[in-house]
This record gives C-alpha cells, structure tokens and sequence, in this order.
C-alpha cells in the first residue's frame, strides 16, 4: 500500500526508479505508479506533468511520500517496448516507429524539454502506436545543471562528454534506435565502459548498405544525418528529420540539408587539473587514480576528458571504472579482478 494505492506488480525498474501496476482506490482503476530513488530531483520530476502529446506518456499526477520519495501517477499501458520487438524490422515499418517518435519529441522540444535517455527500454508500442516513456531523467533548455545523463550506448558524444545536451543529443539517440531497428545490432556498444566511449568519439558503424544490401540510399543519408558528430551535419530540429521521414515514406527525394548551429567544444577552462590528471597518469607507479568530491563540481566532465583525450595515456594501460553511489567498492573490484567474499 502506497497512500491511495494498493500496489499489485512490480512492471520494471531504472536509473530513477521502480515501476508498479497498482490499483487507485479512490477512482476504481488500475494505474502505473513510478517510486523514484531517494535523492531523485522533483523539480525534474514535476516539470514532466505539463506534457500532454499522443507520443508521450507523462504522469498525471505527483505525489510525495514519508520518507521523501517521489511518487508519479501514470496511465497503465499494455504493450511492449522496442527492446522487445524482433529486429531488424522492414524499413517502412521502422520509419514509422521513428516518425512517431520524432512526432513526441519536437512537441516536448518545443516545450522546453529535452528527454536525454532516449532508448529502446523507453519507447513503447500499444498496437501500432508508439508512446515516449520517462521523462525522469529529462532536462529543461535551460537547466543551469549539466553533468551526463542517460544510458551510454545511446548518448550523444557531446552528452557523454559531460556538456549540456541541446535537442540534437536526443535526436543522436534516436539515430541510434533507428540503426538498431534497421540493423538488429548497435552503431557504438563495445565490451567495456571506455570501449564505447571511444567508439561514441571516433568509431564510424557499419554502413547499412554494407549490412543490409538493397535498402533505399535515403536511410543511410538519414542516419548520417542524425549521427553526425558535426553539430553543424547533423538535423537542427526533429522538425527537418520529420520533413525527411515523410519523404521517405512517400517515396520522394530528401530535402536540402539545412545546417545547423556548431556544437560547443568539449572542455573549457580547467588547464591546471587537466595537467595534474596527465602528470599521474603517465606515471608508473601510478595504480589507482580516483576523482573525488562533492555533486556537482565537474568529477565526471574530467572523467571523460580523460577517456576521450588520453585513453593510452598510462604506461601500463588504463580502465575507466563508473561507480554508481555507494558502488565504488564493487566497481573497484571488478575492475582489478579482485571480486569475491574475500576482497576486502
């Protein structure tokens, strides 16, 4: 029992929370609640409730609990998310799910409201139609926070860079879903945390005419087009991807491209912690190397900088190990391959 709910189910969890079906005593219907983590903003939380769009599943209502979590109200839907659609689908069908999905995100874009963990797991599909799930982890235009969010095979390079994601980071990680929905594989997953990272600055993927011969040329443009690393090559708005989406569909030529604005650069400022972090690494008898400090003060912008900048840098090679919190312990283990009861 969660105030007026009775809950029924546990549906899912993720980076913000849990989801259960649970019953709404006080109007008589079944409902989906969503119990965030301790610590989750409500500010983030709340500014979701004023989406209303047939793309985008957004909570009714936002309530708090004793112990100062956050529960969200949500219509229940019954249908499966991508993750659990066989791919790789016909090309007219994923175009639709991501013409769709496009739809959802230039109304939220257009609000003021960027999704920023835009991914399989979060886009569902009742029959044909296809709703936008959780925005818990989304972001207002102008959030003065900034730090990385989301799930990393699907964030845009400048996202995982730490730098603050515009709508063209969403509109990466639809890229991303579209090649998966096209391919059956992903553009930039590879075994390891700075694995992908590395993939996510410079790996190029498979073209599709290399892995699906005979598809129309215009879903390569498409995707380059969305996985650009140019800011300036990739689509401005999820506007001019719709544009290309229904031309697409229709069987007509692409538009002119129409450039966008640059991206901004990785790392501003900050010379003198960048020469310390480069002064331990590419000492020997340097064997651990932690950032630590309060939320907020850029652990993770410096974190990056090293993954994408000097990934070589140690003499005996370096693995970028991510902590969840209070996770440290694990990671560390599992990272020196010291794991069992017995470490310490």
């Amino acid at each position: 029992q969660l105030l007026d709910y009775l809950v029924i189910e546990k549906l899912g969890e993720g980076g913000t929370g849990t989801v259960y079906r649970a019953q709404d005593r006080r109007q008589g219907r079944t409902v989906a609640l969503k119990v965030t983590r301790r610590g989750v903003s409500a500010r983030r939380e709340a500014h979701a409730l004023r989406l209303r769009h047939p793309h985008i599943l957004a909570p009714e209502r936002l309530e708090t609990l004793a112990d100062g979590r956050l529960l969200l109200v949500m219509p229940l839907l019954e249908g499966r998310t991508l993750e659990k659609v066989l791919v790789p689908l016909p090309p007219a069908q994923a175009v639709g799910i991501v013409r769709q999905a496009a739809t959802g995100l230039a109304y939220a874009h257009a609000q003021g409201e960027l999704h920023c963990d835009l991914k399989p797991a979060n886009l569902m599909l009742t029959g044909g139609h296809l709703h936008i799930l959780d925005f818990g982890l989304s972001q207002l235009l102008d959030d003065p926070e900034e730090g990385v969010r989301g799930t990393l095979e699907y964030l845009s390079p400048e996202a995982a860079r730490g730098q603050r994601p515009t709508p063209q980071s969403d509109l990466w990680s639809l890229g991303v879903v579209f090649y998966e929905l096209l391919t059956g594989r992903s553009p930039f997953a590879a075994g390891s945390v700075s694995g992908t990272l590395r993939n996510l600055a410079e790996a190029q993927p498979e073209t599709l005419t290399r892995l699906r011969p005979g598809l129309p040329p215009e879903l390569g443009t498409v995707l380059e087009r969305l996985l650009s690393r140019d800011g300036g090559a990739r689509y401005e708005g999820a506007e001019a991807l719709l544009g290309d989406l229904a031309a697409l569909a229709a069987g007509r030529p692409l538009a002119p491209f129409r450039s966008a604005a640059p991206l901004p650069e990785l790392l501003v400022g900050r010379d003198d912690e960048r020469a310390l972090l480069s002064l331990y690494l590419g000492d020997p008898d340097c064997r651990l190397l932690t950032l630590q400090g309060l939320g907020g003060v850029g652990k993770t912008h410096l974190a990056l900088w090293v993954a994408h900048e000097q990934p070589f840098a140690h003499v005996h090679g370096a693995e970028l190990a991510a902590t969840p919190p209070g996770g440290f312990v694990a990671a560390l283990a599992q990272t020196l391959g010291a794991e069992g009861e017995g470490f310490k």
